[in-house]
């Protein structure tokens, strides 16, 4: 009894640790990975066991109970009854009297806006209450294979015991603490991390063959990579403001063997000229793109990630409405500037992670309103409740 009551204790001392020495200066996820390389001695359940209750912890900032760093990480258990017990046992915790932990936190997320802020911004197409409660449900890695056998690939991770969901034929979901580039090493395939929300959306993209498409805030390339695998026959220029970014683009566009494309680092907010030039694998050709020539324009706006802070729990405490009010001004900025470089009856794909109106339904209004173009359609592709993310999707016209 005595030997588990010190390794208990240990384990608080470490989550204090980490919940304490975080500073917000880094993302979440990178400060727990080199809190674990300077602590090598901890196994795989440990790092579980530890991660777990620090995301869980910071999933409530927002309560009051964050008050108190022992309460807050009791709070935060999730699942492990012998910690659970030694945390319960704990006098210095001052527990409500005859309120279990998980009573007390049931009755605290029955008011959301205690939980997830701006609640009132929320776009009404989203449950809120359904929302919050799959916030604290485990995150999973979604991927799409790309290159390699289905059947081979199941057979090899029920062989090696790695627990996987299949969505369709070549979408898969992982545990967090999965390698998906060692698990395509071993497998001879090209597996994609990319998040189910984002694979729904681009499967719902259609473009024609041979066309030209912008996809202006690229990032590391997972939504070309998709619509390319659909239309290798379309002329792909990719863009982002991060040099690094796309760095990291170029790498998997190699590796997917994807040679024809043209990139260049844009920035959207002063874009202002008669052609964009960009960078392609013949140093001597610079692709461009002029005013009125693309037939498709797609922008994964830079916004608030609201949608995605099941895995990055540590903006909640710091996002305000000025925030909010700041990326949506952004937001209006880059399509004003893109749209001139749309042809008549092209298309633009105005996308989000966010779950808030102002950048989301108001953008595509201010579209039709101020641009004149015609709404196709729009949707949220909510999939917290399969441990993915949340992303809008608006496909808009232009006839002028």
């Amino acid at each position: 009894m005595e030997q588990q009551h010190k390794i208990q204790a240990n384990r608080l001392l470490h989550l204090k640790q980490l919940v304490g020495l975080f500073d917000l200066s880094k993302p979440l996820e990178v400060f727990i990975k080199e809190y674990f390389q300077q602590h090598k001695n901890f196994g795989s359940r440990d790092r579980k066991f530890y991660r777990n209750i620090v995301y869980n912890y910071f999933r409530l900032s927002n309560l009051k109970l964050a008050e108190n760093i022992q309460y807050h990480l009791a709070a935060a258990i999730s699942g492990d009854e012998v910690f659970g017990a030694y945390m319960a046992s704990l006098t210095s915790l001052d527990l409500p009297p005859n309120l279990p932990i998980e009573d007390y936190i049931k009755e605290v997320k029955k008011n959301t806006s205690d939980i997830y802020p701006l609640c009132n911004y929320i776009s009404e197409q989203i449950d809120v209450k359904n929302w919050v409660n799959n916030f604290f449900n485990k995150t999973r890695v979604w991927t799409r294979v790309e290159k390699g056998n289905i059947n081979n690939l199941v057979e090899y991770f029920n062989a090696n015991a790695i627990p996987f969901t299949n969505e369709k034929a070549n979408t898969f979901s992982f545990d967090t603490n999965i390698d998906i580039k060692d698990l395509s090493a071993k497998t001879s395939s090209t597996i994609i991390v990319q998040d189910l929300s984002s694979q729904l959306a681009t499967g719902d993209i259609q473009i024609k063959e041979d066309s030209k498409v912008w996809d202006c805030c690229a990032g590391s390339g997972g939504k070309s990579l998709s619509l390319h695998s659909r239309y290798p026959s379309a002329n792909f220029y990719v863009s982002d403001i991060r040099d690094n970014i796309l760095d990291n683009l170029k790498r998997r566009f190699k590796s997917s063997g994807i040679k024809d494309y043209a990139w260049g680092v844009i920035d959207l907010l002063s874009l202002n000229q008669e052609k964009i030039f960009f960078n392609s694998i013949d140093s001597d050709h610079k692709p461009a793109v002029a005013i009125k020539s693309l037939d498709t324009i797609i922008v994964d706006a830079p916004c608030s990630g609201s949608g995605t802070w099941k895995r990055t729990p540590e903006q909640l405490k710091q996002f305000t409405e000025q925030n909010l009010n700041d990326y949506a001004a952004r937001q209006i900025q880059i399509v004003n500037n893109i749209i001139p470089y749309l042809k008549r009856g092209g298309k633009v794909i105005y996308m989000t992670c966010s779950i808030y109106k102002n950048e989301n339904e108001d953008i595509v209004n201010y579209l039709v309103k101020e641009k004149k173009l015609d709404l196709i359609n729009s949707q949220y592709y909510n999939c917290t409740d399969k441990g993915g993310d949340s992303i809008f999707k608006a496909e808009l016209q232009s006839n002028m």
